[in-house]
């Protein structure tokens, strides 16, 4: 309607009326220009919202079950440590206990743990990462992403090297067929009689080896588990703590 009221007045050499619709066309124009744009701000806002909540609860849930997972790590690297002491001769160490002695068998275990997060992946892969306009959250995001990189790219490494103490020394560590009674059925269980040997120093080598290599796991699991806990501490608006000062890569002993 408004651009035959322009032709018409063209062809009538109504320069001032032509003027007048062609601003209200660029005027209008314009408007909806903006108010398109306003649209989708409020729903990539929306959606960032959407997506920021969703991040919340799968790193709370990662970093919960990373949590348990590396506090179980640390005890087997404190089993391995004990038998390291045992073998030296400190009469102050407590005898291995059961769970003790497993922990020791299972020393060349060097598992992915839990630490998938959903929405991370999803921030990356879809695209979503570009909608947030906080740079704190998006180098916390940056930042774990990383990390599971190098975590993951370590333990590939670590179970290349962690020693097989029950294969390599049946007689020090034996494994044995046991019952689990938390679940029921049958579990593989261990026992101990490397004080019952002949000193060994291959023994001790090998048993010094799997420290190292487990203590650097638990290393880069800490290492992990603090970037989850930075980014929800971004989420949720806490102070970070203190920088961990996390390896690069693993490098075999």
């Amino acid at each position: 309607m408004i651009l035959h009221r322009i032709a018409t007045a063209a062809r009538n050499q109504d320069w001032f009326t032509v003027f007048i619709e062609t601003c209200i066309v660029v005027v209008g124009l314009l408007i909806g220009l903006q108010i398109n744009n306003w649209n989708e701000a409020r729903s990539d806002h929306a959606k960032a919202d959407a997506f920021s909540e969703r991040l919340l609860g799968d790193v709370m849930i990662a970093r919960s079950q990373l949590s348990d997972f590396l506090e179980r790590r640390e005890r087997r690297l404190q089993s391995i440590l004990k038998v390291e002491e045992m073998y030296f001769g400190d009469s102050g160490v407590m005898p291995l206990s059961a769970t003790e002695c497993e922990d020791s068998a299972d020393s060349r275990i060097i598992s992915i743990p839990p630490m998938r997060v959903p929405s991370l992946t999803e921030a990356f892969a879809g695209g979503l990462i570009e909608l947030i306009d906080e740079p704190e959250l998006v180098r916390a995001l940056i930042s774990v992403g990383q990390s599971e990189d190098r975590l993951r790219s370590a333990i590939e490494g670590m179970r290349a090297e962690a020693p097989r103490l029950d294969l390599e020394f049946p007689d020090a560590i034996t494994r044995v067929r046991g019952t689990n009674p938390g679940q029921g059925g049958y579990r593989m269980g261990a026992e101990c009689h490397f004080l019952d040997q002949p000193r060994d120093p291959h023994f001790l080598s090998r048993v010094a080896h799997a420290t190292r290599i487990n203590a650097s796991y638990v290393h880069f699991l800490q290492g992990h588990l603090q970037r989850l806990e930075e980014l929800e501490g971004v989420l949720t608006g806490r102070d970070a703590q203190a920088p961990f000062q996390e390896p690069e890569a693993f490098e075999a002993p």
